[in-house]
């Protein structure tokens, strides 16, 4: 079999998404062994989820200053910073939660929910800095891999 790429080259290993034979220059390119069609798309996605995290962050801030108009600076800042910490928060603890809630009752439903969001309030407000560097972090890797992984 030949590599889909090289294909004067015998295949030493096959893509772990699609199956595409690669040879060794090709399967050496990435931790695992990706063709680059399969390397591109999980860059754009991981990308994308991390676009998604941030934006969720810069929505709930400009809430928190739309409901805040009564406050005073330092306060508006507090509730920005806290609002804009709540999806970072919520990742934290859906990490830490165990899957024995998956069978509940409605109302069983609503009250984890509820003090899953406040408990993600508070978390999302140490977690907030921490996962905006470790993100803007991945994110200049993902943009430097791109250019690797071009099609």
């Amino acid at each position: 079999m030949r590599c889909y790429q090289h294909t004067s080259l015998h295949v030493t290993a096959t893509c772990g998404q699609c199956g595409r034979g690669l040879c060794s220059d090709c399967s050496s390119k990435y931790t695992l062994p990706l063709c680059a069609n399969c390397a591109h798309a999980l860059i754009l996605s991981e990308k994308s989820d991390i676009t998604r995290s941030f934006i969720a962050s810069v929505v709930l801030a400009f809430a928190a200053l739309v409901l805040s108009s009564g406050l005073p600076p330092a306060g508006r800042i507090f509730l920005m910073y806290s609002f804009a910490g709540i999806p970072w928060g919520w990742r934290v603890l859906t990490r830490i939660t165990p899957n024995v809630f998956l069978v509940m009752p409605l109302i069983g439903w609503l009250f984890y929910f509820s003090i899953k969001l406040t408990l993600a309030h508070w978390v999302g407000m140490v977690a907030l800095p921490i996962f905006v560097f470790k993100r803007a972090s991945r994110w200049r890797e993902l943009k430097a891999l791109q250019g690797t992984a071009a099609i």
